[in-house]
């Protein structure tokens, strides 16, 4: 179940916890050891710092956490899982600085930057950011700077959404990161968050 309003998120766990079998030091190897059915000790990458980077080798709290599954349109295949964010942006594009990008999070850090304030890894949605192609480099930069502290929004380049899906028919010429890992898709998908799809120690 989502974290409710005014509720303590997950239980607190003993000390026979503290010698976890997987530290996770990104977000990549938070997801792949979720995947394998392993509670990680989150202790790096942008949901560690969305749980409030938390530090030492004992774990405190167990939480439930939302995934992010990317699925075929064609035959609903699972395309990848993610648990931090899909950043999608045009390859030829000039990288981030050019052309338009989006990003998907189910935490509100993307590489270090409060990019999405209002993204929670457990609140049974996904928080979206697009960035209007015709945004100059100039205030991209400035949009950076500020999102080290959430203070980037609202702007008029930049455009946000939430919800429990989002349909990516255009992949032409897309380079798309989960969790900050580049993946190859040549089909439309659906970016869905899984609802307590895993459970880390923090």
């Amino acid at each position: 179940m989502p974290i409710q309003p005014n509720r303590e998120w997950g239980s607190a766990v003993g000390h026979s916890v503290d010698g976890v079998a997987v530290r996770a030091m990104s977000d990549h190897a938070v997801a792949e050891a979720v995947a394998r059915g392993v509670e990680p000790l989150v202790r790096g990458g942008d949901l560690h710092q969305a749980i409030g980077a938390p530090t030492g080798d004992i774990a405190t709290r167990r939480l439930p956490i939302d995934l992010i599954e990317l699925e075929a349109i064609d035959d609903g295949s699972v395309l990848a899982t993610g648990v931090a964010h899909v950043v999608l942006r045009r390859s030829r594009a000039g990288g981030w600085w050019r052309g338009p990008v989006t990003m998907i999070a189910n935490a509100e850090f993307i590489r270090g930057r409060q990019a999405l304030p209002r993204a929670h890894p457990n609140d049974g949605m996904l928080d979206r950011l697009d960035v209007d192609a015709a945004m100059t480099p100039r205030q991209r930069v400035a949009a950076m700077r500020r999102a080290r502290l959430g203070d980037h929004l609202p702007h008029p380049s930049l455009v946000v959404a939430r919800g429990t899906s989002f349909v990516i028919e255009n992949v032409d010429n897309v380079h798309i990161e989960v969790d900050g890992r580049r993946i190859a898709i040549d089909r439309a998908f659906r970016v869905s968050v899984y609802v307590d799809g895993g459970t880390v120690l923090a």
